[in-house]
């Protein structure tokens, strides 16, 4: 369903970039001191291809949101990204189409 219907497929990014968007606040409630606000994301199967995207996505707009920059790490685990990519590519591209200041590390396993 997500890789075939735009809806869902767009109302999943919604809800994953929301989430990014909240960190800052759940940092707040959170009474603890953090050392740093470096985020490392951890997915699996069709949720690397969320994440994937919803970076992607972040990362091509012309003020990429105050949330990437703190993305240090991405690690995928059983991801079909690649299958995504072969069936779907109009929706799922293999790149970000123009370079950026900031690199993500990608750790594919």
């Amino acid at each position: 369903m997500y890789a075939e219907v735009d809806d869902i497929h767009n109302a999943v990014n919604g809800m994953f970039r929301d989430a990014l968007e909240d960190i800052g606040l759940v940092r707040q409630k959170i009474e603890v001191e953090f050392d740093s606000n470096e985020i490392y994301i951890v997915a699996h199967s069709e949720g690397t291809v969320v994440s994937w995207t919803s970076l992607r996505l972040a990362a091509m707009q012309a003020k990429p949101p105050e949330w990437l920059s703190e993305v240090k790490g991405f690690v995928t685990l059983g991801s079909p990204i690649d299958k995504h990519n072969l069936i779907w590519g109009e929706n799922f591209p293999a790149d970000i189409p123009k370079e950026r200041d900031q690199v993500v590390e990608f750790l594919g396993l």
